[in-house]
């Protein structure tokens, strides 16, 4: 037999069986379902009434207590509608009623809802009247804070003792208007004796900053006026939300009587008939449930005898076959294609089994061909590995002579502390070459010979497009331009120098005709010994420095040197700083700050960075740049460096 047919057979018993359990069962309960609807159709209409008057006074009180607590608009709405359902129940349930106490207790019902209504009703006036005073307090202590802001705005940029003087009196209204709205938000909401004692006193406590603003020199007396005005009506409103607080709290004692009276008539006079009534009818229903019980067993005897029928033909057949033939796909899996089995069966799986043989000789054949294949890939493999392996090694040669050629132009530190004892150099290339570099030049009068002394020195961190090799190649032209300018043209104005610095990069590069976009962001300073000045310039990075603790910061313009984007008489601005006192600055690179790291993978930030530099300034140099080296690897952990990392700091005693 095929499969097809083994499975149309066991689908038609599992289905005439199935038909068999269900016609039964569904006759069984039909006639349950009649009797129970029999049962219930004596009492459910009372019944179903009594509960819904419930639950609606329920609902009236819910969304009273809404509407008084947090003045939910949509609640006055409700309990209408709740009261016009409440009164319909009523007529049901007189309807429905049969016996002389359950007609006795809804006279009762109606006389006490009649009053039920009418307190919740007054409860909702008196709530809305509330919360629009409340509305009322809240709009005037607004109004009363944009006139004091309007104040405060007037005054606050000149701040000369008089003014300053005003300014702690008008702040003084300020507080005590937030004080105000907060005792009579607290009343409305604690309703205790000490809030409604603190919204008297604000009135005192008005009364003497009033004072005060007319003491300091030059009161405004219109806008004095004005805020007498509303703090006289804001404490009335709050004098009158006290009274209605009063009113609606005694309603809502009423409400809360009227409620449990009711819901005492309902729990506990009308329900105990109901439940009395259903105990009556429960044994009925207990008997035609039993013999659902009996019907359900044995339809379920049925179906096991069915499944286990089913399932030992399904087990010969299909899965014994089966599991014979998977055991086999799994040892051809695992390498073994010569494998003898012997599966028979005249369905599909016997020609599945069929399909399989011919597959796996068929797989043998392309394993053979393709081991073949493999070794010849693996001879060309290692062959290109040797190459490879031969031209990197070159590469990094170069580049690591590269680096040699690049170390050679950067200043020697030692010729930066010669001059500046306290001076340190913070620089960690991201690879081998640095698209960073730091320039330092000593500047002479050309007027004057034998002079010992520099009268300027010129120091820049620079931050040129791109790191590694690309990087490397643009800090040496920087280098080499940064040389003529200063050295050999003798410009000694950082503005001027990066002036140059920038007309130079644009027109040897051709930058305007190639679009080249390859600059640098460059921080500059130069050190003015005779002057004692620190003149400063920056292409996009800023200048820091700390004077008597306290850390400054000079933002360079927003444009780097070099790039198309830029016009050509694009100008740089110079900022000048007295260095007469113990100055500390530094210039960096974006590399720091820039640089992933800590529990949640971010980046350094500028702001942590300059904060990192107020810790340690007071500290020797050498000191610390050993302190931003280990903060920089505390930080990045196992994170790899991403930018190239330059920082300069110098001390001037």
């Amino acid at each position: 037999m095929s499969l097809k047919k083994l499975f149309t057979t066991v689908i038609i018993v599992t289905i005439a069986v199935a038909t068999f359990v269900g016609v039964i069962i569904f006759t069984q309960i039909n006639q349950m379902r009649k009797d129970i609807e029999q049962i219930v159709n004596l009492e459910e209409p009372f019944e179903k009434t009594v509960l819904e008057i419930e639950i609606i006074a329920s609902n009236i009180a819910n969304s009273l207590l809404d509407y008084v607590d947090n003045h939910n608009y949509i609640q006055p709405e409700n309990i209408a509608k709740f009261q016009k359902n409440f009164d319909k129940h009523i007529e049901l349930y007189n309807k429905y009623a049969q016996s002389e106490q359950e007609i006795a207790y809804g006279k009762t019902l109606v006389e006490e809802y009649q009053n039920f209504k009418k307190i919740t009703s007054g409860a909702v006036k008196i709530s809305t009247k509330k919360h629009g005073k409340l509305f009322a307090v809240q709009t005037m202590v607004t109004v009363q804070d944009e006139l004091i802001d309007d104040l405060f705005k007037k005054y606050i940029d000149k701040p000369t003792p008089d003014i300053l003087s005003k300014l702690k009196v008008i702040s003084d209204f300020y507080s005590l208007n937030e004080e105000l709205l907060n005792a009579i938000e607290s009343y409305v909401i604690i309703k205790d004796s000490v809030s409604a004692q603190k919204i008297t006193n604000k009135k005192l406590k008005y009364l003497k900053f009033e004072d005060n603003y007319l003491k300091t020199k030059r009161p405004d007396k219109d806008w004095l006026a004005k805020m007498n005005e509303n703090f006289t009506i804001t404490v009335s409103l709050g004098n009158e939300l006290m009274r209605l607080e009063s009113v609606q709290y005694g309603l809502m004692q009423d409400f809360h009587k009227s409620l449990n009276k009711i819901d005492n008539l309902l729990d506990k006079k009308i329900q105990p008939l109901i439940r009395k009534k259903n105990q009556e009818l429960l044994g009925q229903a207990n008997r035609s449930g039993n013999l659902i019980i009996n019907f359900m067993l044995i339809s379920l005897v049925l179906i096991i005898v069915t499944l286990f029928i089913v399932s030992r033909v399904v087990r010969r057949t299909v899965l014994k076959p089966v599991l014979q033939l998977n055991h086999v796909a799994k040892q051809v899996a695992s390498g073994k294609l010569k494998v003898d089995f012997d599966i028979k069966a005249n369905n599909e799986i016997g020609d599945l089994t069929a399909s399989f043989q011919t597959m796996t000789t068929g797989i043998e054949r392309l394993v053979t061909k393709y081991r073949n294949l493999n070794k010849d890939l693996e001879t060309k493999v290692e062959e290109r590995t040797e190459e490879l392996t031969d031209k990197n090694f070159k590469i990094t040669s170069s580049i690591n002579y590269a680096k040699r050629i690049q170390e050679a132009v950067l200043p020697p530190v030692v010729q930066i502390t010669n001059k500046l004892p306290d001076a340190m150099v913070f620089f960690k290339p991201r690879d081998i070459v640095s698209g960073d570099f730091y320039w330092f030049a000593e500047v002479f009068p050309q007027d004057e010979t034998n002079v010992q002394e520099a009268t300027k020195m010129v120091l820049a961190a620079v931050d040129c497009t791109g790191h590694g090799v690309p990087g490397a190649f643009m800090s040496m032209i920087g280098n080499a331009y940064l040389n003529q300018i200063v050295r050999l043209q003798q410009i000694t104005s950082p503005e001027k120098i990066l002036e140059a610095l920038h007309q130079s990069i644009r027109k040897d590069l051709k930058q305007q005709e190639t679009l080249n976009r390859d600059g640098m962001d460059v921080a500059l300073v130069v050190i003015d010994n005779e002057t004692k000045t620190l003149e400063f310039a920056g292409a996009k990075n800023p200048l820091i420095y700390m004077q008597d603790g306290e850390l400054f910061e000079v933002k360079g313009d927003k444009f780097p040197v070099g790039g198309y984007a830029h016009e050509e008489e694009q100008s740089f601005r110079k900022h000048v700083i007295d260095i007469s006192k113990p100055t500390t600055f530094y210039i960096y690179s974006d590399g720091f700050q820039d640089q992933f790291g800590g529990k949640k993978s971010r980046k350094f930030m500028s702001r942590k960075f300059k904060n990192l530099l107020h810790e340690v300034h007071v500290k020797p140099m050498q000191e610390q740049a050993e302190i931003l080296e280990d903060r920089l690897l505390d930080w990045m952990s196992d994170h790899k460096q991403v930018d190239d990392i330059l920082v300069l700091g110098v001390h001037l005693p």
